[in-house]
């Protein structure tokens, strides 16, 4: 019992410092060190992994075999945090490096789109490989540490055929060319930014900037689940990184903090309701359950449910109740379906760019499985992924940066496809309006209880849904 109780305490210890870590760095204030799991740890978890009953056993192996990742992963977050900070030529001089991101999806004006992209880049490049190899060398210790608790698979840890990533991207191939030719982009990166940001469409977040996160968690109020979320979340300061959108962290399970991002307009607030959809389903797991699944390892469920949130604001019924008028309120609903499949396909070519190998050895050993000996190394074959994601070109640092940090690409792919099934599979069981019906409410409720004992592949067998055509017949039904 006692090897049993060191293993789980490291992970608690692990989880709270990681949020402590995160909400001081945000605040300003001193640095809270990271205590990560290590191998004494692993194998406390080993001496007593007989005594735990499977679904706590398999989550407590993940969590600890994420934390050993996330170890190996800290030169390259440092190494990130030190390039946000490095002067990069700006429009009146040097910026931190930081700045130059902001600007991107500030949607830059014709004329300064060079300017604003070559700074973007020249932080970059440095970074790029860095951050490749730091991945490679967290999936390696993750490898390793598994293979020593030798646990089975954990609830959440998603179909073992795979993530469909290459699926999704040739499923919405021509829906994403659509909405290219809808937004009048072409394949100019530039234009990309600029619809992106959507300054045009301003005007109906402008009046209630400031009031966005109540604004967002009140569309939860038909539901009676509001209130979940005054109790247990709160926005904290933003997060300071090179990341548009917000973050989350759990000092406590149930206990959320919301670390706001920098993306300005629509697309900001379709961002913010994701993380607040993801905080609400955070917020609703059961304190009877065993820490390793009160505070999910993935969390595909709260993940889904701000897909589902996000969704509500790609209804033109949405900003028609605003006060909108039919063609303002139906550009505002298209818009955000566009973004929202965009996302989707970026997480596909993240998740995608996780399964490369590169055969020369360098860079992190990123490179489709099956492509030849000779082929192109990591760089090249992210850039083609984020070119394919995109459909605009995109240059190589930059294309590495956008698949190499997010460390969740394959499970932000799985929670936006079981998001979209999942709308379908309320509809098809409460109607239009599932939204505004009480007793849907139970049927959320009901999933983000078990916290990291329910994938939202499993939520969606239970509902009768089917994820994979499903899904792409909600993101066709919300296109152009």
């Amino acid at each position: 019992m006692e090897a049993l109780e060191r293993a789980r305490r490291a992970v608690v210890r692990w989880r709270g410092s990681e949020a402590e870590a995160a909400l001081a760095a945000a605040r300003g204030a001193e640095r809270v060190a990271v205590r990560y799991p290590g191998p004494a740890a692993v194998e406390a978890f080993c001496e007593a992994k007989g005594e735990l009953p499977p679904a706590e056993r398999d989550a407590l192996a993940a969590h600890l075999a994420a934390g050993v990742a996330e170890r190996a992963l800290r030169p390259g977050r440092e190494a990130l945090a030190v390039a946000l900070e490095a002067p990069v030529a700006g429009r009146r001089g040097p910026v931190p490096w930081r700045r130059a991101l902001e600007a991107l999806f500030d949607g830059p004006e014709p004329g300064r789109d060079r300017r604003v992209l070559g700074a973007a880049e020249a932080g970059a490049g440095p970074l790029a490989e860095r951050l490749a190899e730091a991945r490679s060398a967290a999936d390696d210790a993750a490898r390793r540490a598994l293979s020593a608790m030798e646990p089975g698979r954990h609830a959440d840890a998603g179909p073992a055929a795979g993530d469909g990533a290459a699926a999704w991207l040739d499923a919405t191939e021509d829906l994403w060319a659509a909405e290219r030719s809808a937004w009048g982009i072409g394949r100019d990166l530039g234009a990309l930014l600029r619809a992106l940001r959507a300054a045009e469409l301003d005007g109906p977040l402008e009046a209630e900037r400031r009031a966005r996160w109540k604004r967002l968690g009140a569309l939860w109020r038909p539901l009676g689940l509001e209130g979940v979320l005054a109790e247990r979340a709160r926005v904290e300061a933003p997060h300071g990184l090179g990341d548009p959108a917000p973050r989350l962290c759990l000092p406590r399970p149930r206990e959320v903090r919301i670390l706001p991002g920098f993306a300005p307009g629509l697309f900001g607030e379709l961002l913010a309701a994701r993380a607040v959809g993801r905080a609400l389903g955070h917020a609703l797991v059961s304190p009877a359950l065993p820490h390793a699944l009160r505070r999910p390892v993935v969390g595909t469920v709260p993940r889904a449910l701000g897909q589902l949130l996000a969704q509500r604001l790609a209804e033109p019924g949405l900003w028609r109740a605003r006060g909108l008028g039919a063609g303002e309120a139906e550009r505002m609903g298209r818009r955000s379906a566009g973004i929202l499949l965009l996302l989707s396909r970026v997480d596909a070519a993240a998740a995608l760019a996780r399964g490369l190998r590169d055969p020369s050895g360098r860079g992190g050993g990123l490179l489709l499985a099956g492509d030849a000996a000779d082929a192109p190394v990591v760089g090249e074959r992210c850039r083609e992924l984020a070119e394919r994601a995109l459909g605009v070109a995109l240059p190589e640092a930059l294309a590495r940066l956008l698949l190499h940090t997010p460390s969740r690409g394959r499970v932000r792919l799985r929670a936006a496809r079981g998001g979209y099934a999942l709308w379908a599979a309320l509809r098809e069981r409460f109607d239009e309006d599932w939204f505004r019906n009480p007793r849907s409410a139970e049927v959320l409720r009901g999933a983000a209880e078990r916290g990291g004992g329910l994938a939202v592949e499993g939520w969606l067998e239970e509902l009768g849904g089917d994820a994979d055509a499903a899904a792409a017949a909600r993101a066709l039904e919300l296109g152009p």
